[in-house]
């Protein structure tokens, strides 16, 4: 596990770096929805990464509660995605967002925040 360190996309443009993903990576949130990972797997078969809820209920006016459910993604052998932004419900009292995936062989992940709008 390490903390993926963040990379900020800019209008000039940025050269993503991705890193070797292990489970329980984490990526530092503000709760902005600006942060985004993208996951990249160059193994043999599709896999999962999950980014587990942190709060498990929410209560919505006028509904009531509601329940939070891990976002998992299916990630196909050599296919890339982004993932996110996350919403609150995602993000530890760390700040930290976490990601688990199914198998870390021949898979990479790196992290990116959208620059501030002006």
């Amino acid at each position: 596990m390490a903390a993926l360190s963040i990379q900020t996309v800019v209008d000039t443009g940025i050269v993503p770096s991705l890193t070797s993903a292990a489970n329980g990576d984490t990526v530092a949130d503000d709760g902005t929805s600006r942060t985004y990972v993208e996951v990249s797997n160059g193994g043999g078969s599709s896999i999962n990464v999950t980014v587990p809820a942190q709060q498990t209920s929410v209560v919505v006016p006028g509904v009531g509660s509601l329940t939070v459910a891990d976002i998992v993604v299916a990630v196909a052998n050599g296919a890339r995605k982004l993932i996110g932004p996350f919403s609150r419900a995602y993000i530890n009292t760390s700040g930290n967002v976490t990601l688990n995936y199914s198998s870390v062989t021949s898979v990479t992940a790196g992290a990116f925040k959208l620059a501030k709008e002006d």
